[in-house]
């Protein structure tokens, strides 16, 4: 593999990171079931839409079972356009149904915020501590 597919790949998983961080905490996680509707949109696509953004070509929700509960997430699917490495973007995360859900959405959103300001933050995570 070309460092140039490396690249991508790592793209991809770090955009599939903030759905792998809400199931780190997670002792068992499944799905449980997952349905498909290209006709409904997010409110957060939708939301998007009136600044211009396009609006995703298919929409699924997935309910996962986390240790026992039951998590209901969002997957808002974009083109992502010929200047991409890859042809489609995927936006996850938890639908705003529950308290729950809302401070995952909190937390995931933080998070977030947290790699993108100071990226060098998830390197030292995995460099063992020598203090």
């Amino acid at each position: 593999m070309g460092e140039g597919s490396t690249s991508r790949v790592r793209h991809i998983l770090s955009h599939s990171a903030t759905m792998t961080e809400s199931f780190r905490s997670a002792e068992s996680v499944r799905l449980i079931k997952f349905e498909g509707d290209a006709t409904k949109i997010s409110p957060k696509a939708r939301i998007q839409s009136f600044f211009g953004y396009k609006l995703p070509f298919d929409r699924h929700d997935w309910i996962v079972d986390r240790n026992g509960e039951p998590v209901h997430y969002v997957l808002d699917y974009y083109s992502a356009g010929p200047d991409k490495a890859f042809g489609v973007h995927i936006d996850v995360r938890p639908a705003v149904d529950t308290i729950e859900n809302v401070i995952d959405r909190v937390k995931m959103s933080a998070l977030k915020l947290k790699r993108k300001y100071n990226p060098q933050d998830q390197d030292q995570k995995s460099e063992p501590n020598h203090s």
